[in-house]
């Protein structure tokens, strides 16, 4: 997604319709969000039931997004760590696993200046806890879940982060 906003700052660039009367761009943009919505889009899952991660992974994989899913905290984070210039565009964090849990897993993100600005969906039977609504995630989805409302959310944070063009999140 981080390429085809550069796309999108190149082609208003060299075709801005303010002084070419044309509006060439704005099929390629409407596409070129598509594109970033879905196949483009790298969704990291942190889930440790092992059938609930395999359903998100196959749903969202059929759904056109490219996906990891581990079943640990640590394993993410070392995750997160080698791919430090090819960073998921969004994470599916559940909350109660072992060894780390979701809040100390997302409490180490914030700390990270890279890591902090991924978006988080916290998908959990944990919701009415204090201690989750102070995970700064984008969205807050309980299980069990409906597919549909899932794959809603996850456009929607992800349109949100495409129209965020300063990189603040």
């Amino acid at each position: 997604t981080r390429d085809g906003a550069d796309l999108r700052r190149q082609c208003s660039r060299n075709f801005p319709p303010e002084k070419t009367g044309n509006q060439h761009c704005q099929g390629f943009f409407l596409m070129l969000d598509c594109l970033q919505l879905s196949n483009m889009a790298n969704i990291l899952i942190i889930e440790d039931e092992a059938n609930i991660a395999r359903v998100l992974k196959d749903k969202l994989a059929h759904e056109g997004f490219q996906v990891q899913s581990f079943r640990s905290g640590p394993d993410a984070l070392t995750f997160l760590a080698k791919a430090e210039t090819h960073l998921p565009d969004l994470i599916i964090l559940d909350i109660l696993m072992p060894e780390m849990d979701g809040f100390q897993l997302a409490q180490t993100m914030q700390a990270h200046p890279s890591w902090r600005r991924i978006p988080i969906i916290v998908l959990s039977v944990v919701t009415d806890d204090e201690r989750v609504r102070q995970i700064p995630a984008r969205a807050f989805l309980s299980k069990p879940f409906k597919n549909a409302i899932l794959i809603e959310t996850i456009r929607r944070v992800l349109a949100a982060e495409a129209g965020d063009t300063h990189g603040n999140t």
